[in-house]
């Protein structure tokens, strides 16, 4: 079995010639996970690179507790979501408010221009 036809829906002439970064980063959740998601990455990212970056994407590189991770740039925010019970037709959905999240490092590929 082959993947079906790929369509390309834009192309962003501009971040292409703009130099693009992929960092692997590790990331201590929060202690009170907050709904919508955690803020300060961005500025965090900022500060070790020590380059005004805007984070593009961020990818999962390890299971990180079992949760994954999707960034909203419109937000600027990370949203932690739960795995979705592990069956096919289970939906991941965002982890309660105020989950503690400390004892979790997170392993993640950001991508940034």
């Amino acid at each position: 079995m082959a993947i079906g036809t790929m369509t390309l829906v834009s192309k962003d002439a501009a971040a292409a010639s703009a130099p693009i970064y992929l960092d692997r980063i590790t990331l201590v959740g929060d202690g009170a996970y907050p709904t919508g998601g955690s803020v300060g990455v961005a500025a965090a990212l900022q500060a070790l690179t020590k380059d005004q970056r805007t984070i593009l994407a961020v990818f999962n590189i390890a299971l990180n507790g079992g949760y994954p991770v999707i960034w909203d740039a419109d937000a600027g925010k990370l949203i932690v979501m739960n795995s979705g019970g592990g069956a096919a037709k289970d939906v991941p959905t965002e982890i309660d408010n105020a989950s503690n999240l400390s004892g979790v490092t997170f392993e993640l590929l950001v991508l940034s221009k």
